[in-house]
């Protein structure tokens, strides 16, 4: 909630005590590090190459969209 409400309203967060900054890296740090441990755990499955851009490319690109990232029905999930 901390978070959905520093994305919202940054200065009533601040105001309230917590370090909006901080909030930020920290969300990054979990995000990077779950990408991190993804590629850890794909890598050996998958098999890792130089060209796996042009195979993985497309499934990614769906996920993004479908996930909410310039989506307009990702975007209406997010709001309720």
């Amino acid at each position: 909630m901390i978070i959905q409400a520093a994305l919202s309203y940054p200065k009533t967060v601040e105001a309230l005590g917590h370090n909006v900054p901080l909030i930020f890296m920290g969300v990054f740090g979990v995000g990077t590090a779950l990408a991190g441990v993804a590629g850890v755990i794909a890598g050996p499955v998958l098999g890792t190459f130089p060209g796996m851009a042009f195979v993985l490319g497309s499934i990614v690109f769906v996920t993004i969209v479908i996930g909410g990232l310039g989506s307009l029905w990702g975007r209406w999930l997010r709001r309720y």
